[in-house]
């Protein structure tokens, strides 16, 4: 089996990428997506109060098969498309607005999905989004959507300077503009006094009996300046549920999720978050 695609510009599909100031895949939808995600909201409604292995269960039908492309959820061009990022974060945005209510709306998901992909709920400009994924855990670990449970599996302690977005621009077409780059140096600077915690690839076989379903895998790379990889939901099987790069899908891999890890070169360990 050939290894997930490494490359720069594949190991950035952890960093969200946005459009280019307002993101308007919050706002614009057609009738066809409108439709989509109104069927996706009957079949997850009515496990909106079941445990979470349920919930992923329910949504598995849902998400297999859609198209991979690093961009936000929905852009209103051409029907639904998902990263890594962006699948964990519709699926989160669904639980999340259904627990409120069983009879969430579209609009309740767009808001949950705006309160999960944004450092300030109800901002929508580029600067604004949790790019590094480490950053989008804790963010979201502090509002209650999540909880990281590495350190309680044995996790070791990491402080990493994070700088792959403002050292690799070409990737990212919004900092062009020098104030957006600013922005992103300064949050990258503040973020690299931040520590958290992983499973080295060598302990990540042990702790196959503590992973539920539905767990947020996070890949974290041993890469200069980048904290993550790739990231997916585990399976019971211990398989990954992720949105590939490299079949350009949605997909379940093919092996399981402690075999995964050893077959890319980019990843040395994984963080385990558990959506509440």
């Amino acid at each position: 089996m050939k290894k997930e695609d490494s490359s720069s510009n594949a190991v950035t599909d952890t960093l969200n990428k946005g459009l280019s100031e307002s993101d308007t895949s919050l706002s614009r939808f057609d009738n066809k997506k409108t439709a989509t995600w109104e069927g996706w909201r009957k079949v997850l409604a009515s496990h909106a109060s079941a445990p979470l292995a349920d919930f992923i269960g329910a949504a598995l039908p849902l998400v297999l098969d859609i198209p991979y492309r690093q961009e936000p959820v929905c852009p209103p061009d051409n029907g639904i498309v998902l990263d890594c990022v962006t699948l964990i974060e519709t699926l989160l945005a669904w639980r999340v607005a259904l627990k409120q209510s069983p009879h969430a709306t579209i609009d309740d998901f767009l808001k949950a999905l705006r309160h999960i992909r944004y450092r300030q709920n109800g901002a929508d400009n580029y600067t604004a989004l949790l790019h590094y994924f480490s950053d989008w855990l804790r963010e979201n670990a502090q509002r209650g959507f999540l909880r990281d449970i590495t350190k309680t599996l044995g996790g070791k302690r990491r402080k990493k300077k994070l700088n792959w977005m403002s050292k690799h621009p070409q990737h990212y077409p919004q900092l062009t503009e020098h104030s957006h780059w600013a922005e992103i140096l300064e949050r990258e600077e503040h973020l690299s006094h931040h520590h958290f915690f992983y499973i080295p690839q060598e302990r990540i076989a042990g702790i196959g009996n503590f992973l539920q379903q539905g767990d947020i895998i996070a890949f974290t790379s041993n890469k200069r300046g980048l904290d993550v990889a790739h990231c997916g939901f585990v399976l019971h099987s211990l398989h990954l549920l992720h949105a590939s790069s490299l079949s350009g899908k949605v997909e379940i891999a093919s092996r399981t999720m402690p075999a995964y890890v050893q077959q890319r070169l980019d990843v040395d360990g994984i963080i385990v978050a558990r959506p509440l």
